[in-house]
């Protein structure tokens, strides 16, 4: 139970940043995107259907990352002292 324990603890705080979000979406995006190779059977048409929306996903986090980044420029008066 303990080793579970661990193992998700692990999970959620690669998770808790942008950086390993992304990289775990990218991650599944290009796994789904393997499976669904040439698209010929409807698996692999699912699979690839999956690594779009993946994709898209991946691009509206990042536009929420840039609004962070403004409401960051913001506070600090874009670096004007």
């Amino acid at each position: 139970m303990a080793a579970v324990v661990k193992g998700l603890t692990s999970v959620v705080n690669v998770l808790e940043t942008y950086r390993g979000r992304d990289r775990v979406m990218r991650f599944l995006t290009y796994a789904a995107m393997f499976l669904g190779g040439d698209g010929r059977t409807p698996l692999q048409i699912k699979w690839k259907i999956l690594s779009s929306e993946l994709s898209g996903c991946r691009v509206i986090l990042r536009l929420f990352d840039d609004l962070s980044m403004l409401l960051y420029n913001m506070s600090i008066s874009f670096g004007r002292k």
